[in-house]
């Protein structure tokens, strides 16, 4: 099975409420094709699922990670930033979610997430 069609495969699972195998189908895929030009949007869901789905933001962050590692020109990648600082928040690493806000800011001073990052860069 080809990229597409795990991913097809992986949001099926989602669907009916499997995050576990929507992950497992998700690795799968990046494991066959990591190169592929849907890899970053693959990564980038999987990040999502662990994050909302399955309420682990670590993983969820080292997800977030490979993307911006892997497709750095690609426009997914400042999702993949402001997606890291937010489970570097959830995770309680408070230092690094500013620090990747601020990295965000700086890359994107025009983004669409500046606004839902601020509160990463506010003093408590």
């Amino acid at each position: 099975m080809g990229l597409a069609a795990l991913m097809e495969a992986a949001d099926e699972a989602r669907r009916r409420g499997d995050a576990r195998r929507a992950v497992a189908l998700l690795e799968d895929a990046l494991a066959a094709e990591p190169r592929h030009a849907l890899a970053a949007a693959a990564a980038l869901v999987k990040g999502r699922v662990w994050l909302d789905d399955l309420h682990d933001p670590a993983a969820a962050q080292r997800a977030f990670a490979w993307v911006r590692a892997h497709a750095q020109r690609n426009p997914l990648a400042e999702d993949a930033l402001a997606l890291e600082a937010v489970a570097a928040a959830r995770r309680g690493w408070r230092e690094e979610a500013q620090r990747l806000a601020t990295d965000y800011e700086q890359r994107y001073p025009q983004g669409v997430h500046r606004a839902r990052l601020r509160s990463l860069t506010a003093s408590p």
